[in-house]
């Protein structure tokens, strides 16, 4: 197998699987410009051959990313499991996701560049897509750290953080990994790359593929 160059309660605003997928394919494409313009390497190199296979699971090459069918279901990835395994990423944060009723993810409506903002957006966007195909009796939602305008979402933080129901608190910091704390699921990344790195290897724990 050739080898890939390395880098790992109020439920108000909660919803279920979103149903548009216009919305899918835009934040697959706004994701594909923002990482090759910030990287200048694309996570999965298009040089390598178009089927890949880790610990059993088949993945299809297509257009710079990853297709991964399990279940019947297809889900889109931006990496390879190899390319993220070096990540710093808690196993009781990956449990508590396993383990509870459902979650929430917060971040801070205000980022600077804007790419982190929309990079935030495509992290919310298709975690919960692949939350909700692999745990479709969970329910999730989203909220900010911080009221903005007129926004409907619900100011929560970690210190809304409960075992059965918690807080996914993301945010760039100068340290790349999902921790956690007091229930509270931290994903933190130093830069957009990172934190797509961190999205995929977080959807490959909860599907079983890095097991």
């Amino acid at each position: 197998m050739r080898k890939h160059r390395s880098f790992k309660h109020n439920q108000a605003g909660v919803k279920d699987e979103p149903q548009n997928k216009t919305g899918m394919y835009m934040a697959i494409f706004i994701a594909a410009v923002m990482v090759l313009s910030i990287g200048g390497v694309f996570l999965s190199n298009p040089s390598y051959e178009s089927d890949y296979s880790y610990n059993g699971y088949n993945f299809k090459s297509s257009n710079n990313l990853w297709t991964l069918k399990i279940d019947g279901k297809e889900i889109i990835f931006y990496s390879l499991p190899e390319q993220v395994l070096g990540l710093d990423v808690s196993t009781q944060a990956v449990d508590i996701i396993k383990n509870s009723q459902g979650l929430i993810i917060s971040s801070n409506p205000i980022q600077d560049p804007v790419s982190k903002l929309q990079v935030i957006d495509i992290f919310k966007f298709d975690f919960i897509n692949t939350y909700l195909k692999a745990y479709p009796e969970k329910k999730a939602g989203f909220a900010f750290t911080r009221k903005i305008n007129d926004s409907k979402f619900p100011v929560l933080t970690c210190d809304n953080s409960t075992y059965l129901f918690p807080v996914m608190n993301i945010e760039f910091s100068n340290k790349t990994s999902i921790k956690l704390s007091n229930n509270c699921i931290i994903v933190s990344a130093i830069d957009e790359y990172s934190m797509i790195a961190l999205l995929d290897n977080l959807r490959f724990n909860l599907l079983g593929v890095l097991e």
